[in-house]
């Protein structure tokens, strides 16, 4: 495996902060959700931290190779969390999301994430808890806003393709209770009842379609 910030010095930082924004909440979901574990949550932990400290001047500061490096580093130890944990809701979204349209996958997570960040902690779990810290935060409850800022700061613009103005939030609703989601439905810690999910599709398509 080769983890060659110069290598991204060019990409746009648009796409910087989904990817970047992506591999957060890897790192995040593999941390909280019913499948995790002691061994995942040794790197999804650090990918948080080094996530959490490095991703806007990555964004900003396209030639800080710190950053940047941490940033990829922080992606690989999220990507190895997922590969034992899984991911939980936010993904739900994101997967559900491109099967109606195409959407790059890292924008269709974020959005699915802010959205669904406040319900999930309601929980207040001793690993939602344990993640929030290791982006330093007190606890689990000062998640969404923190996550909100980041996003802002990052420059994300909440909205959608162009293409995604053909679909409602019953399409939507419908794409992620078919049956190649539901992993991710089931994985995720608070039950997610299906009004839950007619309330997050309505949330998600009510977004700008202006990409």
């Amino acid at each position: 495996m080769l983890l060659d910030p110069i290598l991204t010095t060019t990409l746009p930082a648009h796409l910087t902060a989904w990817c970047g924004l992506d591999a957060f909440i890897h790192a995040f979901e593999a941390a909280t959700n019913r499948n995790t574990h002691r061994g995942a949550q040794f790197y999804a932990h650090e990918a948080l931290r080094l996530l959490t400290a490095s991703l806007e001047t990555a964004v900003r500061d396209p030639g800080n190779l710190q950053a940047r490096a941490d940033v990829l580093l922080g992606s690989c130890y999220a990507g190895i969390a997922i590969d034992n944990c899984g991911t939980a809701v936010a993904h739900n979204i994101s997967h559900a999301l491109a099967g109606l349209a195409s959407v790059h996958h890292g924008l269709a997570t974020v959005l699915g994430f802010e959205t669904t960040l406040g319900w999930l902690v309601d929980v207040d779990t001793a690993d939602l808890n344990a993640a929030a810290r290791a982006c330093g935060l007190p606890g689990a409850s000062d998640l969404p806003a923190f996550v909100s800022r980041l996003m802002d700061r990052c420059g994300v613009v909440r909205a959608l393709p162009t293409g995604f103005e053909a679909f409602g939030a019953a399409d939507l609703a419908a794409e992620m209770r078919a049956q190649e989601n539901q992993p991710m439905r089931r994985s995720t810690i608070r039950p997610i009842g299906d009004a839950d999910i007619d309330r997050f599709a309505a949330s998600i398509m009510a977004l700008p379609k202006t990409l």
